[in-house]
């Protein structure tokens, strides 16, 4: 006798699991596998919370001299805001403004550009930005797509003939510990 080219039927139709597929009258009717909508069984009416929320209020002051010293020593140093990150100029901008450095507007990305050209902590902000591998935005006056530096970036579509003088972006000096990363 051939093998059956099905193998896996005979343990389908075995298993007390799937009972309720073979079961007669639901073959057929999609319905009759859906539950009833809005139907609540009767023993979640009896006891909706049977028991009280499982908070310990008498080991608050041992828990915080224990976890937290121990959470605060698994975050790493990277999680906490730097010094210079409050001395930046973009930190104190209103949120409209911070939104300019991650946007694709020229005019509002030579805007963010306008506001790292003043900023005493530019070049900080650029090397973290770097060693954060960031993909997007404005970081330390210059313009990251795909997490490369970007010196001129175009409107979509076909250039135009005689170029407009919004399309040209601000260009911020790059430090010179990172000319290395702009393409001759």
């Amino acid at each position: 006798m051939p093998p059956s080219p099905r193998p896996w039927r005979n343990f389908v139709a075995s298993n007390p699991l799937n009972r309720r597929r073979s079961l007669k009258g639901r073959r057929g009717n999609p319905a009759a596998f859906q539950r009833k909508r809005g139907h609540v069984s009767p023993s979640r009416l009896e006891h909706p919370l049977s028991w009280p929320p499982t908070t310990n209020t008498e080991n608050i002051d041992q828990l915080q001299k224990d976890v937290i010293p121990m959470v605060a020593q698994t975050i790493p140093q990277s999680a906490v805001q730097p010094d210079w990150e409050r001395l930046a100029a973009c930190a104190n901008s209103p949120q409209a403004v911070v939104a300019h450095f991650f946007s694709d507007d020229l005019t509002e990305i030579s805007a963010a550009k306008r506001i790292c050209e003043t900023c005493p902590v530019m070049g900080n902000c650029l090397r973290t930005a770097l060693e954060r591998d960031e993909q997007w935005g404005v970081w330390g006056g210059q313009l990251f797509m795909a997490g490369k530096i970007v010196l001129n970036k175009r409107r979509r579509g076909r250039p135009p003939k005689v170029a407009r003088p919004e399309d040209q972006l601000l260009q911020v000096p790059l430090p010179d510990e990172f000319r290395y990363l702009v393409s001759a």
